[in-house]
């Protein structure tokens, strides 16, 4: 980079580009420490964030210095390629700083391409993991040397940094390459030395440490103004003067007041930062939410197909951040009216429009995945023909001509039909599984995989209302409909493994609603048992995503007390398949999923004769024995998961004991007897501090069980043995300890590394 020729330093920087694109597993284990500076030696993560600061200060000397406008662009296309790379969660705060302080002269150069890559720099910020309470402050004042807000952000930074206990104050380590400081108070070049602030801490903090409400002024970021500025200038007329507008780059040249036209790359560029910081630092846009949406709205009434595009993508983040806020409960998360207020001028004519009018492909597309965001809560809300429109539109572009489209419109079906409003009408239901039922016969994958996600939504709904006892809608919808869905669920679930994990959902889903008028169609005889054979398949052979939703969709059928589970043939097939995983599958989530659908059965006659119920409980012991022998390192934080849900599992499978079951069971379990001992001990203790008092009645309930089974006539030996099991179900709480209410507030729930769920 310091070759006399730029195209010898271009060249360089785009070698150097390469090598850290896509770097992040590499420099992942990155760290700045104090206590290996007196050490003997070293450690590679200490020395591989030495690497990654002289990267930095390499390329900033170089972007001062640099007087190509070709190199300058390169420079900053590196730093935008590396920044996503670089774990800046465990090294010290300012390395972003810095970046930002030399780029920001560059944001109002009059070469569009540098301007575009300090967009890109700015993006690659906003996409951070985790999001860093550094990049929030430099997002909300840009990095002026002279300004007082750049004191107020360091301090603030390292006020935050200071405050977690878990972090030892230092020296930030990193000075900033000499610089001057220009007329408008910008670093531009090199001289007096100007040295970065030093931030206390030894890894930068992060925005989830302080609440989102505390994270600044309700003005909005200079980064928001200058994109919105790039794309829409005349928005920025509603935006209230403040302090930091003044220091916003004025790259528009004065002219009818609101600014020539951007180059495309520009506002594309701009736009594309805006949908990043919706993703991740949407906090920062909540000021400005409905400034957003109007950006939003005047992308897709421009002539230019590909801002249409952009613009919808904007949309959709939003959409998608305020319908997970809403659905997380977040505080200070948008009400259901600004929610409302947001979308409803939206559905008034741009979004309705452009899938009516629009033959660009992609913003149709995108414009079906920005209406499926848009919630239960306000959809219900709207009116009553902005509903109809919504699903008419949805339903007609189900036959577009683009297999995209399709794709898209049947998914946003998929997510309507889980709307209370929508899932109990039988009509809409019904429409839903025909455009379903047609998609999955598609030739394209694409179409099929979004095709079978939506069928094991439309089955998630039809379980719904069997669950909330809708006898209304189970009379009404049709069986031959319901034996059209089975039929197109068993045949996907021979498709594509992506399309096979969604299939064999539906088949679960399918089989816990059968109602009892289609049990005794003579009809669904035949489609009932294949659909439990190909649950039997995916069970035992397959893709793991595939084999784990399996497991999860047998433990689901078992929950519909209709099924003759235990009597019919198929009971043996499919409990072999369930206790070959237990016992044998290298990924332990399918196997906790398998252990969890014998905690389903509620019937000691579900669990067939005396010889196939002992089967099963020696499977669930062997699990726990293997549970050791760990393969993959991958699947140690699954472990623990595993032995809890065996030990639930037999715990579960023990109150149904009978005493017919004795004999049998004693010359089973009794070479495994100290093994279980040990989990169960081990299980006992965790029920206590996690104070699961489903489970401990479940234990109790087992103990009890033990104790009546001992009264019944039987030798010496199995008494003997019973009693044991009464000890070792045995389990006395300690009483809760005493909190004070200001403790009470801190006392988190336990966190698990796997939900049982579907993939």
């Amino acid at each position: 980079m310091k070759d006399p020729s730029p195209k010898a330093r271009t060249g360089a920087l785009t070698v150097l580009t390469a090598l850290v694109d896509g770097s992040k597993q590499y420099l992942m284990a990155a760290e700045e420490s104090d206590q290996y500076r007196n050490a003997p030696f070293t450690p590679f993560s200490v020395n591989l964030g030495h690497m990654i600061k002289e990267i930095h200060r390499s390329l900033l000397l170089a972007l001062v210095s640099e007087t190509s406008p070709l190199a300058t662009t390169q420079i900053i296309k590196c730093l935008a390629t590396m920044i996503p790379n670089v774990p800046y969660q465990r090294l010290r705060p300012g390395l972003l700083t810095r970046v930002l302080k030399q780029i920001y002269p560059f944001i109002s150069h009059r070469d569009p391409n540098i301007r575009v890559a300090c967009l890109t720099c700015l993006g690659s910020m906003a996409t951070v993991q985790t999001p860093l309470m550094e990049v929030v402050h430099l997002f909300q004042m840009p990095p002026s040397v002279k300004s007082s807000n750049f004191s107020a952000m360091r301090q603030r930074l390292s006020e935050t940094s200071e405050s977690s206990s878990s972090r030892k104050n230092s020296d930030s380590g990193y000075q900033s390459v000499n610089t001057r400081e220009s007329m408008d108070g910008v670093s531009h070049g090199s001289s007096p030395q100007v040295l970065t602030p030093q931030l206390s801490g030894t890894q930068s903090p992060l925005a989830s440490d302080v609440r989102p409400a505390s994270l600044g002024d309700s003005s909005p970021s200079w980064v928001i103004k200058l994109c919105v500025g790039n794309v829409t200038p005349h928005l920025l007329d509603r935006v209230s003067t403040d302090d930091n507008e003044s220091a916003i780059p004025r790259v528009l040249p004065p002219g009818d007041g609101q600014g020539q036209v951007q180059p495309l790359p520009v506002r594309l560029e701009s736009l594309q930062n805006l949908a990043v910081m919706a993703r991740n630092y949407f906090f920062l846009l909540r000021p400005c939410l409905f400034m957003m949406r109007d950006v939003g709205f005047c992308c897709l009434e421009d002539p230019d197909p590909v801002v249409k595009l952009h613009g919808t993508k904007l949309l959709e983040e939003l959409g998608a951040v305020i319908l997970q806020q809403n659905n997380d409960n977040v505080e200070d998360g948008p009400s259901l009216q600004v929610m409302t207020d947001f979308w409803m001028p939206l559905l008034n004519g741009p979004l309705p429009r452009a899938l009516q009018t629009v033959d660009y492909i992609a913003v149709k597309s995108t414009v079906c995945d920005c209406l499926a965001t848009i919630g239960s809560q306000v959809f219900e809300k709207m009116p009553f023909d902005k509903r109809i429109l919504c699903i008419t539109l949805m339903l007609g572009l189900c036959d577009d001509g683009d297999h995209h489209v399709r794709s898209t419109a049947v998914r946003a079906l998929g997510v309507y039909v889980l709307y209370p409003c929508l899932r109990e009408d039988v009509s809409f239901v019904a429409d839903v599984a025909n455009c379903i039922i047609k998609a999955l016969q598609e030739q394209i994958l694409g179409v099929r995989v979004k095709s079978a996600w939506s069928l094991g939504n439309l089955s998630d709904a039809l379980v719904l209302n069997r669950t909330d006892n809708d006898e209304a809608f189970i009379e009404d919808f049709s069986d031959a409909q319901l034996l059209k869905l089975f039929e197109a669920s068993i045949q996907a679930s021979r498709d594509n493994d992506k399309v096979k994990s969604n299939a064999v959902r539906a088949i679960g889903n399918l089989l816990r609603y059968l109602p009892n008028k289609c049990l005794e169609n003579s009809k669904f005889q035949p489609v009932t048992e294949t659909a439990i054979q190909a649950l039997v398949k995916n069970i035992s052979t397959g893709n793991m995503k595939v084999r784990w939703n399996a497991c999860y969709a047998t433990g689901n059928m078992f929950k519909n007390p209709l099924l003759p589970v235990g009597d019919s043939s198929w009971t043996e097939s499919i409990f072999e398949a369930l206790c070959s995983v237990i016992r044998s599958c290298k990924n332990f989530k399918v196997r906790i999923n398998a252990a969890l659908t014998f905690s389903v059965l509620t019937n000691r006659h579900n669990y067939g004769g005396t010889s196939q119920y002992c089967t099963i409980w020696q499977s669930l012991v062997i699990s726990l024995e293997s549970a050791e022998a760990i393969t993959d390192f991958t699947e140690y934080r699954y472990r623990d998961n595993l032995t809890e849900q065996v030990c639930s599992s037999m715990v579960h499978m023990f109150t149904l004991l009978q005493a017919s079951d004795l004999k049998l069971f004693y010359d089973t379990m009794q070479s495994h007897y100290q093994c279980l001992c040990l989990y169960m001990e081990k299980y006992k203790q965790l029920l206590c501090e996690k104070e699961n008092n489903s489970k401990v009645s479940e234990m109790v309930k087992a103990q009890e069980n033990a104790k009546q089974l001992a009264k019944s006539d039987m030798d010496q030996q199995l008494s003997t043995y019973l009693s044991e099991y009464i000890a070792l179900f045995s389990i006395e709480r300690p009483e809760p300890p005493e909190y004070d209410e200001s403790q009470m507030t801190s006392v988190k729930p336990p966190k698990s590394g796997f939900i049982q769920t579907y993939d």
